[in-house]
């Protein structure tokens, strides 16, 4: 696949490189899971001094001075302001946890390529149709592996199951940040479906849609469902799908007990959806809150009431053994960081959207729902996946 430059390509292919080996890391999720010292650090490693002599030939050594304090930035706050909002309820020694998050190379590297606008000197469509190529690779994969063993996806996001993890990474199989990804990323292509129809486009939706339904992902199968809802509903253009969209919302809220107790019996096979739902109907009908609905309220009460008990600065100077409850992003930060961390990260935010490439970004419809779906997950779950930041950064600067 050829990925052309469009302008000064002597000065911009590192840029193009750089990216197109994170692209890869990324969407291949076995790599991810090859031992870090020989492959998954170099690698990252790789990325970041490429993308560094780019800023230095294209921006000038100013620039990548700046780039450079932007980088330092995000390891403390990343480390100070994430990381060690789970130190005490761990025991792995802190000196690990530093280095298996990688704060720099993993979650860092799409704010950095989004700061050193180098999308700006390449061709985006060549780059959103690579994507979608490894994507569509990954979902297919990922849809026989969990013919092949049981809930792989769903294991995937249990954490010390280095055996299980290894397996079913060489089998190329899509853990919780790609099935994630995949619901951030439907509304876009569902968009574009809707401006220009296409069979391949159409398949490759159905098959993200059966993907994100084999994964196991009860969050994830609603959260597409939702994707699909609102993309309609705000696709004013053709005012027969925002009729539908309304018929489905209105359908959905007058008979959400029958599709319930539908969607239970549909999901027996999977005792993880299954019973999630039958907590949901038993919420519905009576307000009874159990099961892992009721271990969700606790966690997120840990944060809560960390946050309430010291507002200014949650639990970042306190020494209890639980500052967070480790279900929510959100939540998590505010009872880790409290109004100050907010107060350091908001000037980052406002940074990085007037002086990257973000302030190219004009906010259609899909970006909108892209956001919506974003700040919902972040709000319920975790977000420390280099897909999400993939998804949240990168494809609304593909799109413009």
């Amino acid at each position: 696949m050829s990925l052309r430059m469009v302008e000064k390509p002597s000065k911009n292919h590192l840029f193009l490189i750089s990216f197109y080996i994170f692209t890869f890391f990324c969407f291949l999720p076995f790599i991810r899971y090859l031992p870090v010292t020989t492959f998954q650090m170099p690698i990252l490693m790789i990325c970041y001094i490429l993308l560094s002599i780019s800023v230095i030939n294209q921006k000038g050594i100013e620039v990548f001075l700046r780039f450079i304090a932007l980088s330092l930035f995000i390891i403390i706050f990343n480390f100070i302001f994430i990381y060690l909002q789970n130190y005490f309820n761990s025991a792995i020694p802190i000196v690990n946890q530093i280095g298996g998050n990688y704060s720099l190379f993993v979650a860092a590297f799409p704010i950095l390529f989004v700061y050193s606008r180098g999308f700006d000197y390449v061709e985006k469509e060549r780059f959103f149709n690579l994507i979608c190529f490894l994507v569509f690779i990954t979902s297919v994969t990922t849809i026989i592996g969990t013919y092949t063993y049981s809930s792989p996806s769903r294991e995937l996001a249990t954490p010390y199951n280095i055996d299980l993890d290894t397996l079913y990474k060489s089998r190329n199989i899509g853990g919780y940040g790609f099935v994630y990804f995949l619901v951030l990323f439907y509304p876009v292509v569902l968009k574009k479906l809707f401006d220009h129809f296409s069979i391949p486009r159409l398949i490759f939706l159905g098959v993200c849609a059966f993907c994100v339904i084999r994964s196991e992902y009860l969050i994830a199968i609603m959260l597409l469902a939702i994707s699909i809802i609102l993309t309609m509903a705000i696709y004013r253009k053709k005012y027969v799908v925002w009729i539908i969209a309304v018929i489905l919302i209105l359908f959905i809220f007058f008979n959400l007990e029958t599709i319930l107790v539908w969607a239970i019996n549909k999901f027996s096979a999977s005792y993880t959806v299954s019973s999630r739902l039958l907590m949901l109907l038993n919420y519905y009908k009576d307000s009874s809150i159990t099961g892992n609905l009721l271990g969700r309220e606790e966690v997120y009460r840990v944060s809560i009431d960390s946050f309430l008990s010291n507002p200014f600065f949650g639990g970042l100077f306190g020494k209890t053994q639980y500052h967070v409850g480790g279900h929510s992003a959100i939540l998590d930060y505010l009872g880790h960081s409290g109004v100050f961390g907010v107060a350091i990260l908001i000037p980052f935010l406002r940074f990085c959207r007037k002086n990257t490439s973000l302030a190219s970004v004009r906010i259609h419809q899909e970006i909108i729902v892209l956001y919506i779906l974003a700040f919902i997950l972040a709000s319920i779950n975790t977000f420390s996946t280099q897909e999400l930041f993939y998804a949240i950064l990168i494809i609304p600067v593909l799109l413009t």
